[in-house]
């Protein structure tokens, strides 16, 4: 379409018009009138004879068309050059393209569409801050050029800029598997489960899209909530895939994910072959955990605590499994095996209040009232912080729009280091409430790329709208 409105550009600008010919052909004139002898006294002069006025309008449309045929040549040729670029850059020989568009470039530095193929090389290189930046100077006028720009944006986090080019690139090419995929997965991240749910859907219709549609969809209804249709999406995933090979996560990240939902639907006996065959796959603290946690929920205690043992092998931070632990020494009536299991993570953040509930208990039996007496008030502030963000995780779900779940999500994105798109979200939160002082917190730390953020604490629960 460029090469076309370019070469139409170039017929109408070369083309010599009637006015210029005729121009010409009078310039001629006065020149034959200053070389031609004057008549004789009385003779009338007479005009160029219609033969001669012909040769010049041929001589002038043979200029005007060899300009044309001249500067059709160049066109084409650089035409030539940029399609085997592109070409190259399609079939992933992003060097060489690079090299044949430097090339182009160093005789035509201003060239939009050479530019724009360098954009799209570069971030085939992993350089999305360039990539952004020469489209920030030329615009992404093509759908290749819009879908470039947009991973450009999800490697530096920023889905909200993403996901608006993702949606014009997919009215442009409706059902492209990429691009469905992409943009579910930006809207994951800004919280639109239900969006990112739809497209999900529709990915897994796609050819040959099916076990990579069904992970998407397992793994949005987990973060929604809703585990039992969590767990009928991953099991599809095994009957399209049985051995997971061929998703977009690791088999043993895949079944860890399986084996939770299980255990979180009461499912313990069903949930052992996922968790197994995760550690089996690849090890981690996490499965190993889950694993022992299923162990327990069946009454097998000592393989229970096997599991756990090497979850801290693998996570010596783990509280989950270190918790586990001293309560089994609890129910023992073992008091100092219990902090022994505890006393590593004590001094760490976010310990959550089952953790410290359990310190209680055991200074408790080991007669040490003031300590148990300052682990029963961290406690009981532990847990109202967690009631407090449990029902803001239901809020973030059930209205992800609302202004403060927009809030809290730049706050997470802040804690994530994720400065970029907790910018734009925050920026969005100013302009609509300027006298929120919780905002107004907010995006001073944000700006100051600070960890001093306000307390969600402060966000209310109440009034979420």
């Amino acid at each position: 379409m460029a090469g076309e409105q370019v070469l139409r550009a170039i017929l109408l600008s070369c083309i010599p018009s009637p006015a210029l010919v005729l121009s010409m052909v009078r310039s001629r004139r006065s020149k034959r009138k200053k070389t031609t002898p004057l008549p004789a006294d009385g003779a009338e002069s007479s005009p160029p004879p219609p033969r001669a006025r012909g040769r010049w309008l041929k001589r002038a449309c043979l200029v005007g068309v060899a300009l044309v045929l001249l500067l059709l040549g160049m066109v084409w040729w650089q035409e030539r050059e940029l399609s085997r670029a592109a070409q190259a850059l399609e079939q992933g020989e992003t060097r060489y393209a690079m090299y044949l568009v430097g090339k182009f470039l160093g005789r035509n530095p201003s060239n939009s569409r050479a530019l724009a193929i360098q954009a799209r090389g570069l971030l085939e290189l992993g350089y999305p801050d360039e990539t952004i930046q020469i489209f920030d100077t030329i615009g992404a006028a093509s759908r290749e050029d819009m879908h470039a720009l947009a991973r450009a944006y999800m490697l530096r986090g920023e889905w909200s800029s993403a996901e608006r080019l993702l949606v014009r690139v997919l009215q442009l090419t409706p059902d492209e598997p990429n691009t469905l995929y992409e943009l579910a997965s930006c809207q994951i991240r800004l919280g639109r489960f239900q969006q990112a749910l739809t497209n999900a859907q529709k990915f897994a219709t796609l050819p040959d899209q099916a076990a990579r549609g069904q992970v998407m969809i397992g793994s949005i209804h987990g973060d929604m909530g809703n585990d039992r249709e969590a767990a009928d999406a991953f099991a599809q995933v095994l009957q399209e895939d049985p051995q997971a090979e061929n998703v977009q996560i690791t088999p043993a990240e895949f079944y860890l994910r399986y084996g939770r939902v299980l255990l979180r639907l009461g499912k313990p006996a069903e949930a052992l072959e996922p968790l197994k065959r995760s550690v089996a796959d690849g090890p981690s603290g996490t499965a190993f955990t889950l694993l022992g946690d299923a162990a327990s929920q069946l009454g097998r205690s000592e393989d229970a605590a096997l599991a756990w043992r090497e979850a801290i092998k693998l996570e010596p931070v783990s509280f989950s499994a270190r918790t586990s632990l001293a309560n089994l020494a609890l129910l023992s009536g073992d008091g100092k095996g219990a902090i022994e299991w505890l006393e590593p993570i004590t001094g760490e953040e976010n310990l959550p209040s089952r953790t410290t509930y359990l310190l209680q208990r055991a200074y408790t039996l080991l007669g040490d009232a003031e300590a148990a007496d300052r682990w029963r008030e961290k406690t009981a502030e532990l847990r109202r912080e967690e009631q407090h963000l449990s029902m803001l995780e239901e809020a973030l779900v059930s209205q992800p729009g609302s202004f403060w779940a927009r809030a809290v999500r730049a706050h997470r994105f802040a804690n994530e280091g994720n400065w970029l798109q907790a910018d734009l979200l925050v920026t969005q939160l100013v302009e609509e409430a300027p006298g929120e002082p919780f905002v107004i917190e907010l995006a001073d730390g944000i700006r100051r790329r600070s960890g001093k953020l306000p307390s969600l604490m402060r966000v209310p629960v109440t009034r979420f709208d």
